[in-house]
């Protein structure tokens, strides 16, 4: 019977996919600025570009990130670039709990003013960023996605694996 050898390396079945989900701005509500982010305030910005820079504290850029209007706010999906160091950490962040906030910088396009508060009604969005302490205590992530396989679903994905070499080879 014939035989065929070849290498087989799992670098990571631990390893996170770096992606995330979260509110990056929420609608009517008073932040810690006093500003209100009104519905709709995104609408021009968002037909220009769905995707923005995701930064770590408004400074560097760690990934990018999707958006997406809502009726609570601006939905963020992130991506983080694992393959940079900023990601890395932020990365390392998110998955301890210590970091789980988001904040966004804008320009103001149209604006008014309550007695207390400043009514965000356009803003022209440039960028999301991880933060530890938004502006919003609303604004945060949701969910962070990780990969994680017990050692049954290794064993499990292997089983499969060779039946499907053993097939591709004829064995």
């Amino acid at each position: 019977m014939p035989q065929s050898s070849f290498s087989l390396e799992i670098k990571g079945v631990d390893a996170a996919s770096g992606t995330f989900e979260g509110l990056a701005a929420v609608y009517g509500n008073v932040d810690l600025e006093n500003d209100v982010i009104l519905p709709g305030a995104f609408t021009k910005t968002l037909a220009a570009a769905k995707e923005r820079p995701l930064l770590l504290e408004h400074r560097n850029s760690i990934g990018t990130v999707s958006l997406t209007d809502s009726t609570a706010g601006l939905v963020a999906r992130g991506k983080l670039t694992l393959d940079s160091t900023g990601g890395k950490d932020a990365h390392a962040l998110l998955k301890s709990g210590a970091l789980k906030g988001l904040s966004i910088g804008y320009q103001v396009i149209n604006h008014d003013y309550t007695g207390e508060a400043r009514l965000l009604k356009e803003l022209k969005l440039y960028e999301v960023s991880l933060v530890a302490v938004p502006a919003n205590p609303q604004a945060g992530v949701t969910s962070f996605k990780t990969f994680k396989a017990t050692e049954i679903e290794v064993k499990n994905a292997l089983k499969i694996f060779r039946k499907e070499i053993l097939s591709v080879f004829n064995i």
